[in-house]
């Protein structure tokens, strides 16, 4: 018998557990990036840990252990760099003249306050770091509970990622068939775009590093090393590393160092490694095309942030493999 209270109800539990859902995403929506990354770094150490919880009889210690390394290392690279990076700044702003810099513009651009443009112009681009810097340190609370987060989700889900896994899979509703294809096509774009990633970037690290030490830069290993760490960020890349300093190099009357370092990073470092190499690594090693590639970690970055540099190649192949399924080109069910 039909009963209009029975459906009534359902509706309303229904719109109960919608609104329920919303408000839960707005709460855990600052932390969802921190988070997704978090899974993403678990994911990446889940070889390492497997092995290390082998050797010592326990996931618990095992993920204690790999989680305080990873915090300890951070921390101690963090203060290292940015302490390195402050000093090599100031040094470059003393080394600067402007006098001469100013000269070398007015050789090609005319004008008679060319000198004083010039110095307003470095002491702005000063005023700009020391601004990062202090924003840095007024946003290190905020950092912490990130931090924090980060930590706690990189340690659970190392120690629960197989109670982690049985649930994803559990509340799936589709076959087992499907649900192994997902898994495959998740495992094989995450690491495709990690090892390309790191990879590549070191790679161009690297390279870097050896152009600095051939044309003349201060402290090569420092800046090879941002180099590599900024590489794997798209939209940004290492021309916002090799760039200033070539005008650096520019700005202190090196002109031809200048140059020369501006042809090598260019066609070495930017075209050769992050433009062609690093694309072509993302198709091959995860079976997808080049374009779709390129895509997903440009569109992954501007949507989800770090972590979009693996969700967007994935979220892009994982529609494209189930718009195939839909359209009847994949032998596979849905359901059974």
């Amino acid at each position: 018998m039909y009963d209009p209270k029975k459906k009534l109800s359902k509706y309303i539990f229904i719109a109960f557990f919608i609104i329920l859902g919303y408000l839960a995403f707005l709460l855990v929506k600052p932390f969802l990036g921190t988070v997704i990354l978090s899974l993403i770094v678990a994911y990446a150490l889940l070889p390492i840990h497997k092995k290390v919880s082998g050797w010592l009889k326990g996931p618990n210690i095992s993920a204690a252990l790999i989680t305080t390394c990873i915090v300890v290392f951070s921390a101690a690279l963090l203060v290292i760099v940015v302490n390195l990076l402050a000093t090599e700044y100031t040094t470059i702003y003393e080394k600067i003249n402007i006098t001469e810099l100013g000269a070398v513009i007015k050789h090609y651009i005319p004008g008679d306050n060319v000198e004083q443009y010039v110095g307003q112009f470095v002491d702005k681009g000063l005023g700009v770091f020391l601004l990062m810097i202090s924003s840095f340190v007024m946003s290190i609370p905020e950092k912490l509970v990130m931090l924090f987060i980060a930590v706690g989700t990189i340690f659970f889900t190392l120690r629960d990622h197989a109670k982690i896994k049985e649930g994803i899979r559990n509340i799936l509703p589709l076959t087992d068939n499907f649900k192994k294809k997902i898994e495959a096509r998740f495992s094989g774009t995450v690491d495709a775009v990690l090892y390309s990633m790191v990879f590549v970037s070191l790679l161009q690290g690297i390279v870097a590093g050896f152009g600095f030490y051939l044309f003349g830069i201060r402290t090569p290993v420092l800046w090879g090393f941002v180099t590599f760490l900024i590489a794997m960020l798209p939209f940004v890349g290492p021309t916002t590393v090799w760039l200033p300093l070539a005008i650096y190099l520019f700005a202190t009357g090196h002109s031809a160092q200048a140059i020369g370092l501006s042809i090598y990073c260019l066609l070495f470092v930017t075209i050769l490694l992050d433009m062609i190499w690093k694309p072509k690594l993302i198709s091959e090693k995860g079976k997808i095309h080049p374009l779709i590639a390129i895509l997903g970690v440009l569109g992954g970055f501007s949507v989800f942030g770090f972590s979009g540099i693996i969700l967007g190649p994935f979220v892009l192949s994982l529609f494209i493999f189930v718009l195939v399924v839909l359209l009847g080109k994949e032998n596979l069910k849905l359901q059974d």
